[in-house]
């Protein structure tokens, strides 16, 4: 896969993030919890924002923030730009130490 889309409304850690990345898959990550320390925006992945926490319901604007997201991801498919985020990506260090 070229990218994972991770829209998680709570995520303390997560380590989906963290294997895709060492495989080379850029992840599309909602803006929360340990997403946020291990993607950097444009740098390995892309970050969508926090969303509406209220779990009885779709927020529109997290829908909006989705599709906004995924957009610019895309239109870095197959460009220098997302090979370069493939690269930072794998040469990162993820272990525990």
């Amino acid at each position: 896969a070229d990218f994972v889309m991770i829209p998680s409304r709570f995520e303390p850690s997560g380590l989906i993030q963290l294997h895709a990345m060492r495989y080379g898959t850029v992840p599309i990550v909602a803006s929360t919890g340990g997403l946020v320390d291990t993607v950097k925006e444009g740098f390995t992945g892309f970050q969508m924002g926090a969303f509406n926490v209220d779990c009885d319901a779709i927020d529109p604007a997290d829908v909006g923030a989705l599709a906004t997201t995924v957009k610019i991801a895309l239109a870095t498919y197959d460009t220098p730009a997302l090979k370069e985020m493939i690269q930072n990506c794998m040469d990162q260090d993820l272990s525990w130490k």
